[in-house]
């Protein structure tokens, strides 16, 4: 149902305001003698479902939390790939900042290891965008 507001055009003054799929024209509040403006709907925004709520940064836990079932795969490959072994250092060599995150989702040094996580098949195809989505 959308709600139109009645002003009168001779004073932009608001005369009625009511519901209807269609605007109503009634004797006093004609079209001719005043305007029927149909109010904006109110969007309501979707829930957040994301994990963190969309947080760019996140503690070293949170991190691993986001990773799910692909952290122990990481870990597995870790330890007959340099290159694996290398990522993981570079995540537990970060240093938190004053406000304690060390891990920033926007950094493209996560978002390269991830993918080649799941171009080696370490990770399911997705994990990429699922993690750095937050």
């Amino acid at each position: 149902m959308k709600t139109y507001r009645v002003v009168r055009k001779s004073d932009g003054a608001l005369v009625y305001q009511y519901q209807s799929e269609t605007p109503v024209e009634w004797s006093g509040m004609s079209f001719e003698e005043c305007d029927h403006v149909e109010e904006p709907q109110e969007v309501s925004p979707e829930a957040d479902t994301r994990v963190f709520g969309g947080r760019r940064r996140l503690t070293k836990l949170e991190f691993v939390a986001l990773l799910g079932d692909a952290f122990p795969a990481i870990l597995t490959a870790a330890k007959s790939s340099v290159q694996a072994e290398a990522w993981v250092k570079v995540v537990e060599l970060a240093t938190p900042d004053p406000d304690t995150y060390s891990i920033d989702l926007d950094d493209p040094r996560l978002e390269l290891g991830l993918r080649a996580f799941e171009a080696m098949n370490v990770i399911d195809t997705g994990t990429t965008e699922r993690v750095l989505n937050g």
